[in-house]
């Protein structure tokens, strides 16, 4: 009961920081900026509006070189220029942004190096179709048209040729087929693109050997892993007809991002309250006052610890929940958050449908440790140092030289540090680790005396600090 009354206090005193509102309102401006920026412009969008105009005085047209260098910019400009009236993620970009390019320098180059006047007309000619096509776009021609080359190849391979080509080809074609009977133009939207990848993973994963146990080369694997889960999610997809043409962007999308990544925002704030939650009571004094009361200094460890993992807990929901709301006002989506999402388990070689709910849960435990070592470790710098600062600095400095460390894998011994192992994402669903030497039972030992280790020493040094001093 004395823990919890604690543990409450020091809730209170948490939620009373203006620092914990701060980040929220900083999160809710940046998740609107996100909003805007996914709604009405691209990243291809903003950059395409800086287009710099090629002008043939800044090259030296006599050198043969420079010359080449001026069709390829010049041509390069005018495709951008063109496809740039159309929204990034609509079939007209996609269909000129891959058609436009190879007529216009067609064109440029029998104009300036050539000059050849009929094939130039004969470029322009077809420049001038592709605009004509895109201004009244017909996404289904264009596939009928590309279906028809397709089976003109089939035939040409036969039955006897390799059963992976025969297959890339087919399954070329069932993807054009699925394009057509479910409304799903080719685009830069990632449904799009995935399932646009499906013939060459298909083709790519049947040439690998499918026997893991003849790979020596844990790398080798783990691209093998990779491609097959891949494989699987999509033909699953294709095959329950799933996917939907959408934005790159939607609500579904920013809740999974939140649950199984370690985001920015959320370790800013936590490290933020865990270096301050016991500093400041030395840098005020008032931690004299804490000990005088009849609390065992163990009790009183513990509570600003817990209400820690509290704080974290009840940020990331806000968090989710406020961004999830201007998200689903902004960009829609909704409906999307009941679907299931779509696994490969390796354990059961086959695709598992689960909630987002229960998707975002298993992530998030999985990279929970990660959280929590930070978190502790931030605590016991605290203690050590009784400095908000130089604790804040050291959670920082953590994360930077984990990502420092993640180059040097190479290295067995490095293998074995807490930060090479503390996210289990990669187990999930009876995954791989990149990890070349870990696996999952040594990196749960790892963890597991990590997080005591931790515990432990922060609990030994603030069981001999000298308050007096304070």
């Amino acid at each position: 009961m004395k823990l919890i009354n604690l543990i409450k206090n020091e809730l209170i005193k948490i939620f009373h920081k203006a620092g914990i509102y701060v980040m929220l309102l900083i999160v809710v401006v940046l998740s609107i900026i996100a909003v805007v920026l996914n709604k009405y412009l691209s990243v291809e969008d903003i950059s395409n509006s800086f287009l710099v105009e090629v002008k043939m005085e800044d090259y030296d047209v006599k050198d043969p070189i420079q010359l080449e260098n001026y069709v390829a910019d010049k041509s390069n400009y005018e495709t951008l220029k063109e496809i740039s009236k159309y929204k990034y993620e609509s079939p007209e970009y996609y269909y000129l942004d891959n058609n436009l390019y190879d007529v216009i320098y067609c064109q440029n180059r029998a104009k300036y190096i050539e000059k050849n006047e009929k094939k130039e007309k004969e470029c322009s000619s077809e420049h001038e179709i592709l605009l004509a096509n895109a201004k009244n776009f017909d996404y289904k021609k264009v596939l009928l048209e590309e279906k028809a080359e397709l089976v003109k190849e089939l035939n040409k391979i036969g039955e006897d040729a390799e059963l992976t080509e025969l297959d890339y080809v087919k399954a070329k074609i069932l993807v054009i087929d699925y394009r057509i009977d479910n409304n799903l133009p080719k685009t830069y939207t990632d449904s799009s693109k995935e399932i646009e990848s499906y013939p060459d993973l298909y083709r790519e994963y049947f040439s690998l050997d499918q026997n893991d146990k003849d790979y020596k080369n844990k790398e080798d694997l783990l691209v093998k892993k990779e491609k097959e889960k891949q494989l699987f999610e999509i033909k699953y997809k294709i095959d329950n007809k799933l996917y939907v043409s959408g934005k790159n962007y939607s609500l579904r999308d920013s809740i999974i991002y939140k649950f199984t990544t370690v985001d920015v925002f959320v370790l800013i704030t936590v490290i933020m309250i865990t270096g301050s939650i016991l500093s400041e009571e030395f840098n005020k004094g008032t931690i004299k006052q804490l000990l005088v009361r009849p609390f065992s200094r163990s009790k009183i460890l513990f509570s600003k610890l817990i209400a820690s993992l509290i704080v974290f807990i009840l940020f990331l929901l806000c968090y989710t929940v406020l961004d999830g709301i201007i998200t689903a006002v902004g960009l829609g989506g909704v409906k999307e958050i009941f679907e299931p999402m779509i696994v490969y388990n390796y354990n059961k070689s086959a695709v598992v449908e689960y909630s987002l709910l229960t998707y975002c849960i298993l992530s998030f435990l999985a990279i929970l440790p990660k959280y929590l070592i930070i978190i502790l470790f931030v605590f016991l710098v605290s203690i050590i140092s009784t400095s908000s600062s130089v604790s804040m600095a050291a959670g920082y400095f953590l994360m930077f030289a984990s990502s420092i460390i993640d180059s040097f894998k190479n290295i067995k011994i490095i293998n074995y540090l807490p930060t090479s192992v503390w996210n289990f994402n990669d187990y999930l669903f009876g995954g791989m680790s990149s990890n070349p030497y870990g696996s999952l039972s040594s990196s749960i030992i790892i963890v597991i005396i990590t997080i005591i280790f931790l515990i432990i020493l922060s609990q030994f040094i603030f069981s001999k600090k000298n308050i007096k001093n304070q």
